[in-house]
């Protein structure tokens, strides 16, 4: 695996590249890249699912969804509570 480092600078004084290093035995063996859009209307993410499976399949062959959920409870005076809840994809994650 290779390592990339960068030393600290004065913004004028950075290096053009970072210095290169490598390890026999890495101690990194994942990273996390977290993308936030907004995707145009009515366009959802579960609905970018099979090209994004697609484009990463190759190089990330496990894939797993993140869901969010949300729960509403909601009660007017002398009345009856109102409970509503919903689940959406939030993210992929490709391992």
């Amino acid at each position: 695996m290779k390592v990339f480092r960068a030393e600290s600078h004065a913004r004028d004084q950075m290096p053009k590249h970072p210095t290169s290093l490598k390890l026999a035995n890495a101690p990194i063996v994942e990273a996390v890249l977290d993308i936030d859009c907004d995707l145009p209307l009515p366009q959802e993410i579960a609905g970018i699912e099979g090209k994004a499976r697609d484009s990463f399949r190759e190089q990330y062959p496990k894939f797993r969804k993140q869901y969010v959920q949300g729960y509403r409870i909601q009660q007017q005076a002398d009345e009856p509570p109102e409970f509503s809840a919903q689940r959406g994809v939030q993210a992929f994650q490709f391992l």
